[in-house]
């Protein structure tokens, strides 16, 4: 026994022993450990401090520390104090991150408790203004008496009395109903079976497009309207309800919201604009009807007739009832001047719920829907069910009567819309829809001629015929709401995208609009954003789901790690971290794996608040910590469960070899047995088979053979532990004798990595281990099956919540970082941004700031002001995926600077035009197209939208490019006359041979001499009329078809060429009206058209007019253009060169003076003129002008200096810099006129190369296959033609339709836009959650 304490290892200052254990201890840690336990810390025994027993030393010397005297004892203290102080400040760390969570948050209940406090105070503001002025309650008409017993009162924070109990239908009330009803039948046999004059016929409602739709009504955080109504006498004001549970008031002409009406618990479902009052109803699954004054934007009645869920809503034609059905099984009949409930009733038989509720035009009748597909009119005087409509087979989701009064629509979740006769009481037309169609909204328009329905998408049917009229599918959600305007003169519809989108007939005014934008870049306005502090995050958050504007920095000088959020943004940052954990351990673990990404959440989640994200921060954390954990018990038990296998394996495979304790054959006879001493050992173990033929070279080589090994492969492959790979381990057993030996051999398997075990020597030993082995393998297996099973289910549950999650921080992170763009007020109550906005979404973006002060419960809305701006503001096109494929073209030239005309637009009809002329032929042609029609039916298809390949984004972004490619190469392919290099005869010829024979021209001796025959067209007969359309297909025949096709296909080349170019140089013309540059009219855009049409133009006139002016007769004498060209240029006249047309020298003379003189107008002309002006301004008298209080730039931020400095600098004038910038782009104009026009013959060159492929192709391959006959040659032509259609496909379409591609391209960016476009500009690029999304989902 030493005195050494059992704690703390340590010689005790005051030892004793434990009675209990015998263990020597310093006496005052045993003492603690005694206070603390009350047992003995070796053994758990109980034991107490009377039952220790001193031991009487000396008290111990302690040594004396070694002096620093050496730098290794100095370097030691060093780096233990360093190591105490990281510890230390370690600690701190943690206790600093603990204390920030839990002030976090005291802080955010502590802002909850006031907004509790605020709203509460507001309320009991509100109840005494009202107990003090007592005004009354704004109703739908004047005030009536009001019994003693039936009291109206506001109640508490000015909310009207909810009166729910039922008064009964008066005689009064019923004879009413009848006058009405009287009223309204007489004035329908009025009308007749006329059809109003001023209704939209079925051709004109045909061509109905979307003109209008409005994303921002509603809040983005509860994406969905569920339903709308239209004001029947003004239908500009629309109605919505939206499932963020407000009523929303909607002006179509003026396009803002006239209110926005706030008090339902819950979503809104129905809403019903009253007729002739600007009142408007609601109702919503708070078991409320609500009354709104659309003036006031108040709430003046609550109408509780229900118990559960109102789920329809209807007007009486009088206007002063109130229909409403509910899913406690009862429809209730309500007045709604007073709010009191006039009759409840049910259909105690049926016993289910209330689907939606509709009046028959003459009030007296109407229509319930129910949960088990039944449709039942009731009678309203009698309170009693009249009539029973079964058929659907799914819960009635929306009912209709016509404007006439006998028909009734209906439609539920069976994808179909039944007709039903109200006269016969039976169904005479059911529509059957598409699969799983849901119908939402059925309305008919005011005179009855058509049917809307609403659902899956938007479909408009003629009555009486029934036929299908429109079908719009511009939602991106379920239709929940269509409604026909006066005489349905428009549609409007809304969806669970959040859209409220009209339709109507394109006016011209509407489409210059439209194709304005596009021609030009949309109109962006630089706002200053002023947000509340306390409401900015989820200001920016409705931005970020709208995706409207694009911030600008203004803390350009502030490091990104000294701004105000960026701790939230470090956060944010740590759960990617957290979150990337989980992703790992899905993509590792779960069983069956995923065959894709995690796909992303429906619906998308909003952004957290902050309150929710530590709700996240704290589950995911929980989350990995318990992943971490389960996964590395599993990995530990996996790692058992391999050892000991590997152990059982041992065992078995090496019990044959040791069964018997006999002397080895090989040592017998050598003698070193004899010995007693002597005794055998053994090391088993295993090794990878890889390290086999290596692990025993050395054995044998270091222990010169003094050892007996054996290897032989385990029957089962166990998992590899550190690479989880399965392998088929190798069993070793080492036999050994001495210690030298067995030292040796272990060093070896420790070096190899081997795993090696206890090795007993006796039998009965091993078959006692191997039993126990057994025993342990189940049990492990049993714990490993229960916590695999425990880890899927985590896994599971991440796979569920990590999308949501992912989401929702990104977000988060967003808005963090466009809040570190932002600057911070004087006062710091709000914070300042600024941002490009377009200025059409300028009210969106009103309504959004509009929005996110209500999220946030703010008092005081965020706003925004416009600003000047002196940079220019960026650039956007209204895109869609068929306009996509040409602006990326274009915009990979440069983005088109603000305003300046767009290529693009041209692109579409110029692009696949220049590409065909190349690539024509109609075989390869149709292949191209119908590759891109696929692509184009098949463009909502998730895998082909999703798919990471490149080449194929590239190729599926650019279908309608391709389309159009094929198109046009069609088209030239029939004007070349070629199908797959073949002619094509689809008119007779204009070539005939017989007139060669019977002017005796062509004869039996001429055919024996003559190799080729030449046909004459001056012959009578032999030529008799062009062909009509493209190339005779007899030139397919001819010995000089290169030769023709060469000369027409380099005239083409060069005509459609220049006009490109002039085109081009015309699109100027719109830039330099649009910027004020009127001088460059006069002095830049008039000198390049007279040098390019003077000289180039002409040339184009000359080849035209000697295709028109000279016959097939006069073709021998026809001059030579280019000869004509070049004498122009050396003033010069050929006599042998006879002349176009009489005047011709006069005529080329003075259009080469003219381009001369137009080289000195070019170059001189605008910088005189800019000089001129500058001269100008200057002898101007000055004025004083006061400072303006903001700079030009528009930035509050901007400093005093800055303002003062740029109104004081004084305008200068480089006459150097404008001289040499005119003559740079005079020299590159004049040189580039003549070298793009030879660039242009690239279209005359890739066209024959194109065409001579394709016939080599043909004539080496097909033509080969053709040669045979029988069923050998059907063989022989199977294999030949795929061997075809590779070589077709893979060189002629790809490799030549790529090229072609290449050279389009570059005919576009140097020939046709460097004559008009600058591309200068940059894109506008919004902040948008939907981007910000799809960008992370492609990483």
């Amino acid at each position: 026994m030493s005195l050494v304490c059992a704690i703390c290892n340590e010689v005790p200052e005051h030892p004793c022993i434990s009675p209990v254990s015998n263990h020597v201890f310093e006496r005052r840690l045993i003492e603690k450990y005694i206070a603390e336990n009350g047992t003995d810390p070796m053994n758990g025994q109980p034991l107490s401090e009377e039952q220790l027993v001193d031991i009487k030393v000396t008290h111990p010397i302690r040594p004396k520390a070694p002096s620093a005297t050496s730098i290794p004892a100095i370097l030691k203290s060093l780096q233990d104090e360093w190591d105490a102080v990281m510890l230390h400040s370690f600690t701190l760390r943690q206790q600093l991150q603990t204390t920030r969570q839990e002030l976090s948050h005291a802080l955010y209940q502590h802002d909850a408790a006031c907004r509790v406090i605020a709203r509460l105070n507001k309320e009991v503001t509100a109840a005494r203004e009202a107990l003090a002025t007592l005004k009354p309650q704004a109703g739908l008409v004047a005030p009536q008496a009001v019994q003693a017993s039936q009291p109206a009162a506001a109640g508490a924070g000015g909310e009207p009395m909810e009166i729910s109990e039922q008064v009964g239908m008066t005689p009064e009330i019923i004879q009413k109903l009848q006058d009405k009803a009287t009223i309204l039948t007489t004035e329908r046999k009025k009308r007749g079976k006329t059809v109003p004059e001023e209704l939209v016929r079925t051709e004109d409602l045909s061509k109905y497009r979307q003109v209008a739709s409005h994303a921002g009504l509603h809040s983005a955080s509860v994406p969905g309207i569920l339903s709308l109504d239209v004001c029947p006498s003004d239908t500009n004001k629309v109605l919505t309800g939206g499932a963020d549970k407000n009523v929303v008031v909607f002006d179509k002409n003026e396009e803002q919201i006239v209110a926005t009406l706030k008090g339902h618990a819950k979503k809104v479902t129905s809403v019903i604009y009253h007729p002739s009052q600007s009142v408007v109803f609601s109702a919503s699954p708070d078991a409320t009807i609500r009354v709104w004054s659309v003036t006031g934007g108040n709430c003046v009645q609550v109408v509780r007739a229900h118990e559960a869920s109102v789920t329809g809503l209807s007007l009486h034609a009088t206007g002063d009832y109130l229909l409403s059905s509910s899913e406690d099984q009862y429809w209730a009949f309500s007045d709604i001047q007073t709010g009191r409930v006039l009759t409840k009733v049910t259909d105690e038989s049926a016993g289910c719920a209330l689907t939606c509720a509709q009046f028959h035009p003459d009030g007296l009748i109407f229509g319930t829907g129910t949960a088990d597909s039944q449709i039942k009119i009731w009678d309203l005087k009698e309170r009693t069910n009249v009539a029973n409509f079964p058929g659907h087979s799914g819960p009635v989701t929306s009912i209709a009567f016509s404007e006439n009064g006998y028909y009734l629509a209906t439609g539920a979740q069976d994808s179909s819309v039944k007709l039903w006769d109200l006269r016969k009481l039976k169904n005479f037309k059911t529509i059957t829809l598409d699969n799983n169609y849901e119908v939402k909204s059925l309305v008919f328009d005011q005179s009855g001629t058509y049917l809307a329905v609403g659902g899956s998408d938007i479909r408009v049917y003629i009555c009486k015929q029934w036929s299908e009229v429109l079908n719009f599918t511009d939602h991106t959600g379920l239709v929940t709401g269509v409604a026909f305007g006066e005489n349905a003169k428009f549609l409007t519809s809304a969806g669970m995208d959040r859209s409220l989108r009209f339709y109507r007939v394109l006016k011209g005014t509407r489409r210059q609009t439209v194709m304005g934008s596009m021609f030009r870049s949309e109109e962006v306005c630089l706002v200053q954003l002023f947000l509340q502090s306390g409401s900015a995050y989820n200001c920016v958050s409705e931005l970020g789901e709208l995706g409207l504007v694009e911030f600008r920095d203004l803390n350009p000088n502030v490091n990104a790690f000294q701004r105000k959020f960026v701790g939230e943004v470090r956060r944010c940052e740590e759960l990617e971290k957290t979150f990337s954990f989980l992703e790992q351990e899905i993509n590792r673990s779960l069983n069956p794996p995923l065959q894709r990404p995690l796909p992303p959440p429906c619906p998308v989640p909003s952004a957290p608040q902050p309150r929710e994200l530590i709700t996240i921060e704290e589950e995911s954390e929980r989350l990995a910590r318990e992943l971490r954990e389960v996964s590395r018990n599993r990995d530990s038990l996996r790692a058992q469960l391999t050892q000991l296998c590997q152990y059982k394996g041992v065992l078995t495979q090496t019990h044959s070899l040791t069964a018997t304790q006999t002397t080895p054959p090989v040592l017998e006879g050598h003698g070193l047995f004899d010995r007693q001493d002597i005794r055998l050992s053994f090391v088993a173990g295993v090794v990878h088979p890889w390290k086999v033929p290596s692990f025993e070279r050395l054995l044998w080589r270091a222990c010169r053979g003094y050892i007996i090994v054996d290897f032989r492969e385990m029957g089962d492959r166990l998992e590899h532990p550190d690479t989880g790979e399965m392998v088929q381990w190798t069993v070793f057993l080492i036999s050994f004798w001495g210690d030298q030996i067995g030292q040796k051999v272990k060093k070896i398997c420790d070096c190899f990595h081997t795993q090696t075990f206890t090795y007993p020597e006796s039998t009965a030993e091993r078959e006692e281990i191997l039993q126990g082995l057994q025993g342990r393998i189940e049990d492990i297996k049993s714990v490993l099956s229960q916590t695999e099973a425990f880890l899927q289910q985590l896994l599971l549950r991440a796979v569920a919540i990590l999308p949501q999650w992912k989401v929702r921080v990104q977000k988060c992170k967003a808005i963090q970082l466009v809040l570190n763009l932002c600057s911070p007020s004087v006062t710091d109550k709000c914070l300042i941004a600024e941002a490009w906005c377009p200025t059409a979404k300028l009210p969106e973006l009103q309504s959004a700031l509009r929005e996110g002060g209500r999220k946030s419960g703010s008092g005081v809305d965020s706003f925004y002001n416009r600003l000047p701006s002196s940079t220019p503001p960026p650039t956007l096109f209204p895109l869609n995926s068929f306009t996509a494929g040409f602006q990326n073209i274009v915009d990979a030239y440069g983005v088109a600077s603000y305003r300046e005309v767009n290529p693009a637009v041209y692109t579409i009809i110029t692009f696949p035009f220049l590409f065909a002329v190349m690539f024509g032929d109609v075989g390869h042609g149709l292949l191209m197209s119908l590759a891109a029609l696929w692509m184009v039916l098949e463009e909502k298809d998730p895998k082909l939208k999703n798919n990471n390949n490149e080449i194929w984004r590239m190729m599926f972004g650019g279908r309608y490019l391709i389309l159009l490619m094929g198109l046009f190469s069609i088209y030239t392919g029939a004007i070349y006359n070629e199908c797959f290099s073949r002619g094509m005869i689809t008119f007779r010829s204009g070539w005939h041979v017989g007139p060669m024979f019977e002017k005796n021209l062509w004869n039996s001796s001429v055919l024996e001499g003559s190799q080729f025959l030449s046909m004459d067209p001056n012959v009578t007969g032999v030529f008799t009329t062009p062909y009509p359309f493209g190339i005779d297909p007899i030139w397919g025949l001819a010995n000089n078809k290169l030769t023709f096709l060469n000369s027409y296909k380099m005239k083409m080349s060069v005509i459609v060429g220049i006009i490109h170019m002039t085109f081009g140089v015309c699109l100027s013309f719109f830039n330099y009206l649009h910027f004020g540059k009127v001088s460059s009219i006069f002095f830049v855009l008039i000198p390049e058209l007279f040098f390019m049409l003077s000289l180039f133009g002409y040339l184009v006139f000359m080849v035209v007019f000697k295709w028109i002016a000279y016959t097939p007769a006069q073709s021998r004498i026809a001059p030579s253009i280019l000869i004509h060209f070049i004498d122009m240029f050396l003033f010069t006249d050929n006599p042998e060169n006879p002349l176009l047309f009489k005047g011709q020298l006069i005529v080329q003379k003075v259009l080469v003076v003219l381009a001369l003189f137009s080289v000195p107008f070019l170059l001189m002309g605008k910088p005189l003129c800019e000089y001129v002006s500058f001269k100008l301004r200057r002898r101007r008298p000055t004025v004083e002008e006061r400072r303006p209080l903001v700079a030009e730039e528009g930035s509050v931020n901007t400093r005093q200096g800055e303002v003062v400095g740029g109104a004081a600098e004084e305008e200068q004038f480089d006459a150097a810099d404008v001289f040499m910038h005119q003559a740079i782009h005079t020299i590159e104009y004049c040189l580039g006129c003549i070298s793009n026009t030879a660039s242009y013959l690239r279209l005359w060159a890739l066209s024959l190369a194109h065409a001579q492929l394709s016939e080599v192709l043909w004539v080496m391959v097909m033509r080969l296959a053709l040669k045979w006959n029988g069923y050998v040659g059907s063989a022989v032509l199977f294999v030949i033609f795929a061997f075809f259609a590779v070589l077709t496909v893979s060189i002629l379409l790809v490799m030549e339709g790529l090229s072609a591609f290449l050279h389009a391209l570059r005919l576009h960016w140097v020939e046709f836009q460097n004559k008009f476009y600058s591309g200068t500009g940059y894109k506008l690029s919004p902040f948008s959650f939907t981007s910000l999304i799809s960008a992370s989902a492609a990483l």
